[in-house]
């Protein structure tokens, strides 16, 4: 065997042992990952037939109380949207806490917030004085008392969509859709107890 073969042989056993050591390395990785992947089978909880709620439009939530807790955006009583809630464990049973009507709301399409208060808190879209949406609250622990906030007047923002947040002014941050100096959004604060929203920022485009 001459100088340059045995070069090569050499090299051929330092790749083989650089790569050795990689392959163990990642075999447990597809071995982890290999789960899930497997085939899943989808559950469905529960049917929405109107009188129940319709239209889901947000993301729900679980609770502190364990319970899942939503929206739905039309349905219910007066087909302005509901609020509602799946019992754990099994979030098979569903219980519809309030029945917005108009005049408290419709329209509700952002998801539920829930403070260290233990009440939850919302928007709707629509509804209220105006018909420009509201911000509301769900009294703990049964949810099922609501009071209305704010109503927006599109002076002060209209037509919230998004999810109301806690700020560190212990006030109910949010955006409007459209409202304020140029009809184009809002971004607002609202007193934990209620009040008409402050304009923080109206957007120009």
């Amino acid at each position: 065997m001459n100088n340059l073969q045995a070069k090569q042989q050499k090299s051929k056993r330092n790749l083989l042992l650089h790569v050795v050591p990689l392959v163990a390395a990642t075999s447990p990785l597809v071995l982890f990952f290999q789960p899930a992947f497997a085939a899943n089978t989808l559950t469905t909880l529960v049917n929405f037939k109107g009188s129940n709620g319709a239209n889901p439009a947000a993301g729900i939530f679980i609770g502190t109380d364990g319970n899942i807790y939503g929206t739905t955006s039309l349905g219910g009583t007066k087909n302005k949207g509901t609020v509602f809630k799946l019992s754990s464990p099994s979030f098979t049973t569903l219980t519809t806490l309030v029945n917005f009507s108009g005049a408290t709301g419709a329209k509700p399409v952002a998801r539920l917030f829930q403070n260290s208060d233990g009440n939850l808190y919302g928007s709707t879209n629509l509804g209220g004085t105006s018909n420009l949406g509201t911000i509301f609250r769900l009294t703990s622990p049964t949810f099922t008392t609501l009071k209305t906030l704010a109503n927006f007047n599109g002076t002060n923002g209209a037509n919230p969509a998004g999810r109301l947040i806690l700020g560190s002014d212990s006030r109910l941050w949010g955006t409007t859709t459209a409202g304020g100096s140029a009809n184009l959004g809002t971004i607002f604060k609202v007193p934990l107890a209620g009040g008409s929203p402050t304009v923080v920022v109206s957007f120009k485009g």
